[in-house]
């Protein structure tokens, strides 16, 4: 679920970053630009600050289990 909601949100930063850039230019000569790069970059970022805390706490509650 939670890497469904981060593409979805990778594809609508990457479209949204396009349209606002390039926005008065025909769709068949949209380039990736640096606006694209930097906002998948953060989508990214955040998903794997995500994972990261996710794994944690299920490692967490995993050792709370055992004892």
């Amino acid at each position: 679920m939670i890497t469904a909601v981060f593409i979805l949100l990778l594809l609508v930063s990457f479209l949204t970053t396009t349209l606002l850039v390039q926005g008065d230019q025909h769709p068949e000569s949209w380039v990736i630009n640096v606006y694209d790069i930097s906002a998948m970059a953060i989508v990214i970022a955040l998903y794997i600050a995500v994972m990261v805390y996710t794994f944690r706490r299920f490692i967490k509650a995993e050792k709370r289990l055992r004892e």
